[in-house]
């Protein structure tokens, strides 16, 4: 039987995940006067090398105290486990984009789960034509409430959808902990539903970047972006004060020039000023995306000027109403001009999407983790 007023993380474990990261202590005052406390503990499960530099919090002596483990310096930021061939040691362009980029994966409850082939092939795309195998990655498991009736959207599961999506997340953090090509992977389980934006802004604690590869846990790579990925990361990481946000071409911003040209009368011609072909855009998109972190915490989190909040995507709120709400009123609007936001579309020119969504129904092969 479900509780309705049941904790968000009434279906966790704590004993299956290996560290406790941060504990949310919350005070709930009621208008009859009366006051409720929770504690709510957020749980992570690393890979072997995922840890190194990172940090991670452990219970001493009754309190909470945070340990930071250095990687030895020969190896720089991210140590690799002793425990992997040297098929596995990073090229150096590898080390490049490691430095910059950390990817950002964002997952919930889906009706497939328990089943894990949708995030496998998520992150088996990474691998395989992203060249993302030596970046640090994070993969944000959102929490929930128990109730009687179902609303995955907004956090709410039943007990049954409750186990399943529990089952789910224990198989990922026991690949996480020994898939060899996950060894820099972290799994954060957060106690409490925080929908897509919130998660983004739960995962910048873990990071230690410039960059992050936000990606939800249903698109993957169509094909192979290696080059093209290192080449826009170096550029950002070369303009952080113009490049602040670069989309991967999906299939429904194939003809964005187009699109902006029908219905703002815009003339989106793309830049290499930057080196990688770049195409400005009008708003923050969701789906797959190289981020600049000091963008997101500066701008997209600002809670003072931004509308992101709880249970909320970035593209709805901080794209669409306050981007694009404020570029509909300038002159630029008027005049026919891009705004400069730092928003750019990465096109290549082959005129296929890097970017398109898991179908579960498809028959085809299961790309597999290297």
């Amino acid at each position: 039987m479900a509780k309705p007023h049941g904790p968000c993380y009434g279906g966790w474990n704590a004993a299956d995940l290996s560290d406790c990261w941060r504990i949310d202590f919350n005070i709930h005052i009621f208008t009859r006067g009366t006051i409720a406390c929770t504690i709510l503990p957020v749980y992570t499960a690393d890979g072997p090398a995922a840890s190194a530099s990172r940090g991670h919090h452990t219970f001493s002596n009754g309190k909470l105290v945070r340990t930071i483990r250095q990687a030895p310096a020969s190896r720089g930021a991210w140590c690799t486990s002793s425990t992997h061939d040297s098929s596995h040691l990073a090229s150096a362009g590898d080390d490049t984009l490691a430095s910059l980029l950390t990817v950002v994966i964002t997952t919930s409850y889906v009706k497939s789960h328990p089943s894990t082939r949708m995030l496998r092939e998520c992150l088996a795309s990474l691998q395989v034509h992203g060249g993302v195998g030596e970046c640090a990655q994070l993969i944000m498991c959102d929490g929930f409430k128990l109730r009687k009736r179902s609303q995955p959207k907004v956090g709410t599961l039943t007990d049954a959808q409750a186990r399943e999506y529990y089952a789910y997340v224990r198989e990922v953090s026991a690949l996480c902990r020994s898939h060899p090509a996950l060894h820099k992977t972290r799994l954060v389980r957060l106690a409490r539903h925080q929908g897509s934006a919130y998660a983004i802004r739960e995962a910048l604690d873990h990071v230690t970047t410039p960059l992050v590869l936000v990606v939800p846990h249903d698109c993957i790579l169509a094909r192979n972006v290696t080059e093209g990925l290192c080449s826009v990361a170096m550029a950002m990481a070369s303009n952080p004060s113009e490049l602040n946000y670069v989309k991967l071409l999906g299939v429904s911003t194939l003809k964005y020039a187009e699109s902006a040209r029908s219905q703002h009368g815009l003339d989106l011609r793309p830049t290499r000023r930057f080196g990688p072909p770049l195409l400005p855009m009008i708003r923050y998109m969701d789906n797959m995306a190289l981020v600049s972190c000091e963008f997101l915490r500066r701008n997209v989190f600002d809670s003072r000027a931004s509308p992101v909040r709880r249970g909320t995507f970035i593209e709805d709120t901080y794209g669409k109403q306050l981007q694009m709400g404020a570029w509909l009123a300038s002159e630029a609007c008027r005049m026919r001009l891009p705004p400069e936001n730092g928003c750019y579309l990465y096109d290549d020119g082959l005129e296929t999407p890097m970017v398109r969504y898991v179908s579960l129904r498809e028959s085809r092969h299961l790309t597999t983790l290297p």
